[in-house]
């Protein structure tokens, strides 16, 4: 790459990096603190719906708690079916107080008398098994409001949330508790529609556990913490403290979804609220950033092109020149060549040590020729003076042969091919394995040790079998694997080793008739001996002396023999001659 390319690349990412730099502190610090903004209005808005929703609960307590005060629910809930009268619940009780359930229950959490009312068609509704077990069952056990002071919260209904509140009934003048009265509206289309347009925002509440909740539910879900309590709690000094987790994120068409998790009396997940909101803040910070780096990009994109023109100026067409007039230099290979170049600056500098470089060169150049002339005349001199046949060949796993790429003086003349015939030829139409050697396991050893010696058969181009060690060794020929093979004439001396072992043969077996002849003289020797004593005349006595002198040389011949037989096993360990 050009140095006038890499300066504009340079300052290209420059610039980059110092918008990516400004973006991301854009990013972090002011959309971080629009961010932040906008989610504490987000929860300012989710807090008034809660709040709303609340405050229906808190005034469901209210009127259960100045019903429980009166003295003739007292009395009622005390003497149920004893003749006392049950308090009068009319159609415009339920109007009045807009509820769905008023209840009554003894003391034991028994259901006593109450009345459902449906606001929207005005009759009668059964009331709900929830609502008739309020205070029994062992999973009541985990309401933590279930006490004196009775309970306020949600509890889940099929298909509509009920809102409850109950408050002990003690009257105004007695303080043990004589049962409890209810109050409860349904968690319905219209309260959600109050709650909408009382935080001017669209709201959608749906149940925790709907199967066809959306995609943006079922992430807000997974990010609301495990466990908790119930959406109302009445505190010691009789304040209502509320519990809905929050969580944030975005959605289509510029809104934000707000949602909050609202947990039933027993603290179980039972409504998720989606509160959509306009993100006013978000995008106003956006665009204040946009402003910014807008700016940010102008400025810097002027200020590198003025840096970069007074750099050409200066520096990169004196050095564009300097590069160019060296690449000639080099491309013709001629050091004796030098780069003229004015100046008082460091780049004039650069041209003067570069002329000194090129007087270092062209010395260089002489001497290093000369001694790779000398390098090469001495390699051929020793590689050519080898009498054995040397060839060098391409090596691939596996496989013992490949193309001949090199082959010393001597190859052509015992092999009878020339040389160009032998470039491109396989090893394997020259070099024969002996019988019981696989080439591939020669391979294998060649490739494990990287040196391998092994006894072959040369074929020469007319046809004849030469006898041949060879001593083959791995090496790396330009990132290739290569073998140097010498192959050495073993003729004579597989001739000599011939005519040795005969002779050794010829030994073993003269040795043997050798032991047999002498059995052969013995025994016609004691018969000789024998009929000279018989005869008993002049000569017997001489005859006999002369046979056991003859005897004598017989045992020393068996003496000699015995000891033959070192002669014999050292034949039989490295000849193996006498075997059987």
């Amino acid at each position: 790459m050009k140095i006038r390319n890499k300066t504009i690349l340079i300052i290209g990412v420059t610039l980059v990096a110092l918008f990516a730099v400004h973006l991301i502190a854009s990013e972090l610090v002011v959309m971080g603190a629009f961010g932040q903004v906008e989610a504490q209005s987000a929860q300012k808005d989710t807090n008034r719906v809660i709040v709303a929703l609340g405050d229906d609960i808190n005034t469901l307590d209210a009127v259960a708690s100045d019903w429980a005060m009166r003295d003739s629910i007292w009395s009622y809930v005390n003497h149920a079916g004893a003749g006392v009268a049950e308090p009068v619940i009319d159609n415009q009780t339920f109007e009045r107080l807009e509820f769905n359930y008023i209840l009554f229950f003894n003391p034991s959490g028994e259901f006593i008398a109450g009345r459902g009312y449906d606001l929207q068609t005005r009759r009668d509704i059964p009331i709900p098994p929830v609502l008739h077990d309020l205070f029994l069952g062992a999973a009541n056990q985990s309401v933590a409001n279930v006490s004196e002071t009775g309970i306020m919260g949600i509890v889940n209904n099929d298909p509509e949330p009920i809102l409850v509140a109950s408050r002990p009934v003690a009257g105004t003048t007695v303080s043990s508790v004589a049962g409890y009265v209810v109050m409860a509206r349904h968690l319905d289309q219209n309260e959600t529609i109050r709650l909408e347009n009382m935080a001017q925002l669209p709201l959608v509440i749906r149940r925790y556990n709907d199967s066809s909740l959306p995609d943006d539910f079922r992430t807000a879900i997974a990010s609301f913490p495990p466990g908790g309590a119930s959406f109302t709690q009445r505190q010691v000094n009789n304040t209502v403290f509320i519990d809905a987790p929050l969580f944030n994120q975005p959605l289509a068409n510029g809104m934000l979804g707000s949602y909050a998790l609202i947990r039933d009396i027993h603290g179980e997940p039972v409504l998720v609220m989606r509160l959509s909101i306009p993100r006013d803040i978000y995008e106003k910070g956006r665009s204040t950033t946009i402003y910014f780096i807008s700016l940010l990009l102008i400025s810097g994109i002027s200020v590198g092109v003025v840096i970069l023109l007074l750099l050409d100026e200066s520096v990169l067409s004196r050095l564009s020149f300097l590069s160019t007039r060296v690449n000639s230099i080099g491309g013709l290979r001629d050091f004796s060549a030098r780069v003229i170049l004015t100046g008082a600056d460091e780049v004039s500098q650069l041209a003067t040590n570069v002329n000194s470089m090129l007087e270092e060169l062209e010395s260089s150049q002489n001497q290093l020729r000369h001694r790779l002339i000398k390098s090469e005349e001495n390699y051929r001199l020793f590689f050519n003076s080898i009498i054995d046949p040397v060839i060098i060949y391409r090596f691939s796993e596996g496989d013992l042969s490949g193309p001949i790429i090199e082959a010393n003086d001597a190859a052509p003349i015992v092999l009878g091919y020339s040389r160009d015939e032998l470039f491109g030829m396989s090893t394997s139409a020259i070099i024969m394995p002996e019988e019981g050697e696989t080439t591939s396991l020669l391979a294998g050893q060649l490739l494990h040790k990287g040196v391998i010696q092994f006894e072959s058969s040369c074929r020469t181009k007319n046809g004849t079998m030469i006898s041949v060690e060879v001593n083959a060794r791995v090496f790396d020929q330009f990132g290739h694997k290569a073998v140097l093979a010498i192959a050495r004439d073993i003729t004579e001396r597989r001739e000599i080793e011939r005519l040795k072992m005969e002779a050794f043969q010829q030994i073993e077996e003269n040795m043997q008739q050798f032991a047999i002849l002498n059995d052969h003289i013995r025994n016609p020797l004691q018969g000789i001996i024998g009929i000279a004593d018989l005869m008993e005349n002049k000569y017997s006595e001489k005859i006999i002396q002369l046979s056991h002198m003859i005897n004598d040389i017989i045992h020393k011949l068996d003496r000699g023999y015995l000891e033959s037989e070192k002669i014999q096993e050292f034949l039989r360990k490295y000849y193996g001659i006498g075997k059987k």
